[in-house]
């Protein structure tokens, strides 16, 4: 029951991820990695005080404007099943907001994802190529034991996770 529930909604605004986030813990770590992508929240998101003064709320996490989510028109809305009500979720996808649709589709390797502006030190073209070998059941050998398998994450290639600018 912890699994994030993701709603998509209608793309389209000038190549910018609009994210409303009904999780308090989840738009904190929103605002610290990606504060341009934060569209909206809760009124019980107020960590840290500056978010809460630029991001509109939208209702609290039991009891979500669901017409003001959808007239946003985000692409990415984040509920968790602890923290949100399915009658919400189910009004949001009902609003347009497609949970399956964002979390259960098939995707293209050149789409933009939400956390494409999240830089770890991973390249997303081996993150795909690891997504295709899970699907074909086959498993990367740990590179603490086998040797580099070029991930880009390692201590030793000094990676340091940031944010920067989504498509890469």
């Amino acid at each position: 029951m912890s699994r994030p529930l993701f709603a998509r909604g209608r793309s389209g605004h000038n190549g910018c991820m609009r994210v409303v986030s009904l999780v308090p813990s989840l738009t904190e770590l929103i605002w610290e990695l990606a504060p341009g992508t934060l569209a909206g929240r809760t009124k019980f998101c107020t960590e840290p005080p500056e978010m809460a003064a630029r991001v509109p709320a939208f209702g609290g996490t039991k009891d979500p404007d669901v017409a003001a989510i959808a007239a946003l028109q985000p692409d990415l809305v984040i509920a968790n099943r602890e923290e949100n009500r399915r009658e919400d979720v189910a009004a949001l996808e009902a609003a347009g907001l497609d949970a399956a649709w964002y979390a259960e589709r098939e995707r293209e390797r050149d789409e933009i994802l939400p956390w494409d502006h999240i830089h770890a030190g991973v390249d997303k073209d081996f993150l795909w190529t690891e997504y295709e070998r899970a699907a074909r059941g086959e498993v990367t050998p740990d590179c603490r034991l086998q040797g580099c398998s070029g991930c880009g994450a390692c201590p030793e290639r000094k990676a340091s996770p940031e944010a920067g600018e989504t498509g890469g």
